[in-house]
């Protein structure tokens, strides 16, 4: 804390070594093309540029290749980028756009899918069922956004050793993985991992090291790669959109009897696996929906997989960031159906025996005061979600005054089991909400003609402080049995929340993000 309060704290932004070159790197801007050739002529008048060099970003299954300006100083590699005339082989790619894409994801939702998982007999428990209902919810495309964008120091050493110096979440990852890559022995690279100006999964990928380390062999000299703001925003990878197909079905005393989640997206796993089995169902991509503590008696969860040649990459909380949305959403849906109140419809569901999420809501009901009226034209909402990282639960307050519809209020409670530092656990739960609500209510990424629309924060902005609403996080930390994740579990949630809260506040369902919360 003191480093990072008194400005001393090192960054993989701010790693010098003596002698190093700098790299801007120009990539091919639509997805999937190739190079064909490059003028650097007039990249190499700019005073400072050093060398005009080809360096491959590898990233999952694929392999980009890019142009790279290595020069003294930061300024000039990236005067001497903007300088270079590159011709692109687009492969037909740059006639991909992402809405009918989105189209396609649509279609595909008519198909049967592989079976995530079942119980009981869903189709026979649906069909007789006396009350039934469906739904379709849309959830984007975004971008992890971390204020320091990717950058990496990589020294290949003359006896052929390798130090990188980068702020990474995956450092022994990158020494074993590297070994192989480059032929080197593991202990022959050394990882020097620097403070972290945001991860959120976009650091799980170590594209940004390998072009480094490939520009330094070549080079014989250390050399520091940065990214704009604009390649770190229009070159992915990036979180998938998910779409949700769901049915349930209710009995004549309004108890549920069936209930079907089916997940129609492109898949994280494919995306880094060139040996992904699109056979069989994906258990990145159908996260936690199988697996809420909910007691329903047939259930049918299904996973229509849809090809994608944009990288994809988990993004904080995963899928479950997507699927709770729909999910959560949908319970909400069938309580309206069965004439209950949304929290009471929920613990009704879970009176056959004690579990977290029990827990979880009950103490969302105290905290909140989940009983007490509210203001005229206020509105509350809740959502729970276990998946692999932990559990955690909101209730969110809106209210309709001024233009649209305005968050007053969020609480959150988060199970834990076992507390180290009570203050760090509220600050990555508020962080994580924040995070939520900008996935909500804010841009998302969008792909037209090959070529990402979005390019900085004017145009994928994030939440601002002046619009974050007051945060009450509660731990719950009894048993201490075993120690739950923090820095997801407070995400999923929210955006739920909010959506269930807009609804009792305005009558309006939301079933796609993200939304203009202002012209609700």
């Amino acid at each position: 804390m003191p480093l990072k309060t008194n400005g001393k704290a090192v960054f993989g932004i701010d790693v010098e070594l003596p002698g190093m070159l700098y790299a801007s790197i120009e990539r091919c801007p639509v997805f999937g093309g190739k190079l064909q050739r490059y003028d650097d002529s007039a990249a190499k008048k700019i005073k400072g540029v050093q060398q005009v060099i080809t360096c491959e970003r590898i990233i999952g299954k694929y392999r980009f290749e890019g142009v790279a300006v290595l020069a003294d100083n930061y300024w000039a590699a990236l005067q001497g980028r903007k300088a270079l005339q590159v011709t692109w082989d687009f492969q037909g790619k740059e006639n991909f756009s992402l809405k009918a894409y989105e189209q396609q994801l649509r279609e595909l939702a008519k198909t049967p899918g592989v079976v995530d998982h079942s119980k009981g007999d869903f189709d026979k428990a649906w069909a007789e069922a006396p009350r039934q209902l469906e739904a379709f919810y849309e959830t984007p495309m975004v971008s992890h956004s971390p204020i320091e964008p990717m950058n990496c120091l990589a020294d290949w050493k003359q006896d052929g050793k390798l130090d990188i110096f980068t702020s990474t979440q995956v450092p022994f990852s990158i020494k074993n993985g590297f070994a192989k890559e480059y032929g080197l022995k593991p202990e022959d690279i050394t990882v020097h991992v620097q403070f972290n100006g945001g991860g959120f999964g976009r650091r799980l990928y170590p594209d940004y090291v390998h072009e480094a380390v490939q520009l330094s062999k070549k080079a014989g000299r250390p050399v520091k790669s940065i990214w704009t703001r604009e390649d770190d925003t229009r070159q992915g990878p990036y979180r998938p959109m998910t779409f949700s197909a769901l049915k349930a079905a209710l009995d004549a005393d309004n108890k549920p009897v069936a209930f079907q989640h089916k997940v129609i997206a492109p898949s994280i796993g494919d995306s880094s696996n060139a040996n992904y089995d699109k056979t069989r169902s994906d258990g990145g991509m159908t996260e936690g929906i199988s697996e809420q503590a909910y007691e329903i008696p047939n259930m049918k969860n299904l996973y229509v997989h849809a090809d994608m040649h944009v990288p994809l990459a988990a993004w904080r909380a995963v899928t479950s960031t997507t699927l709770a949305f729909s999910h959560e959403c949908f319970i909400d849906e069938m309580a309206v159906k069965a004439g209950a109140d949304p929290l009471a419809f929920r613990l009704s569901m879970l009176e056959g025996k004690s579990s977290d999420t029990k827990r979880v809501l009950l103490k969302l009901k105290e905290v909140s005061n989940w009983e007490k009226p509210l203001p005229q034209g206020w509105g509350r909402g809740v959502a729970q979600w276990e998946f692999f990282a932990g559990l955690g639960g909101n209730v969110v307050e809106v209210s309709t005054k001024g233009a649209g519809v305005q968050i007053e209020k969020i609480y959150a409670v988060i199970d834990l089991g076992t507390v180290v530092n009570p203050d760090t656990v509220e600050a990555q739960v508020e962080g994580a909400i924040v995070m939520a609500i900008t996935a909500a209510i804010k841009g998302g990424i969008q792909i037209e003609n090959g070529r990402t629309l979005q390019s900085n924060y004017h145009n994928n902005p994030l939440l601002r402080i002046s619009e974050v609403p007051p945060i009450e996080v509660h731990i719950l930390a009894e048993g201490g049995e075993k120690i739950k994740g923090v820095g997801e579990p407070g995400l999923p949630p929210l955006a739920p929340a909010l959506c269930n809260a807009i609804f009792a506040a305005t009558g309006k369902r939301i079933r796609r993000l993200p939304f203009d919360i202002t012209k609700i």
